[in-house]
C-alpha cells in the first residue's frame, strides 16, 4: 500500500478554505427568507402585539389581533414554500436543544412584552402599547437576523 503525498502550497490552502466559507454563506442564504417576507413577519408581529395591547372586550382590535396572527401564518407558510422551491426543505421546528431553548426564550420574551404592554395600556398609559409593538419586532428582528437558518443540525450551516 502505497501513500499519495501531495504538497499543498499556503495560498492553495487558503483557496480551499476560502471556497468552503462561500459554499456555507450560499447555503445560509437558501436557508435564509427573502427580505420582503421577514419585513413582512416583523411588520406582523409588532402589529399583532399592538392590537393584543389594545384589545378591550370585543373591539376593532381583536379583529387586528385574527388578522395579523393568520397573516403571521400565511407568511410562515410562504416562506417554507419559497424555500421549497428553492429545493430546500426547510423545517419550522429546531431539532436540536439550543434551538428549541431559543425558540422558547424568545416567546417568553415576547409573551413578557405583550403581557407588560398590556397591563400597563389597560391602566391608562397607551403609548406601552406601541412600546411593547416596537420590542416585539425587535426581537423578532435580533432572531432572524441572528438565526437565520431555523435548526441545520449537522449541515455545518452557521450563516
Amino acid at each position: 500500500m502505497w501513500r499519495n503525498e501531495i504538497n499543498t502550497t499556503r495560498e492553495d490552502a487558503f483557496a480551499s478554505l476560502n471556497a468552503v466559507d462561500q459554499a456555507e454563506q450560499g447555503a445560509g442564504a437558501l436557508y435564509r427568507g427573502p427580505v420582503w417576507l421577514n419585513a413582512v413577519a416583523i411588520a406582523t408581529t409588532g402589529f399583532m402585539t399592538y392590537s393584543f395591547c389594545r384589545m378591550n372586550d370585543e373591539n376593532q382590535w381583536a379583529l387586528g389581533a385574527i388578522v395579523s396572527v393568520a397573516l403571521l401564518g400565511a407568511t410562515t407558510l410562504l416562506w417554507l414554500w419559497v424555500a421549497r422551491l428553492n429545493g430546500v426543505r426547510q423545517r419550522v421546528l429546531p431539532v436540536t436543544g439550543a434551538g428549541r431553548l431559543r425558540i422558547v426564550a424568545a416567546a417568553v420574551v415576547t409573551a413578557l412584552v405583550i403581557l407588560a404592554g398590556r397591563h400597563f395600556t389597560q391602566g391608562g398609559l397607551l403609548p406601552a402599547a406601541y412600546v411593547a409593538g416596537i420590542v416585539s419586532a425587535l426581537v423578532q428582528v435580533y432572531c432572524v437576523v441572528r438565526f437565520p437558518a431555523v435548526d441545520r443540525a449537522g449541515t455545518g450551516v452557521r450563516k
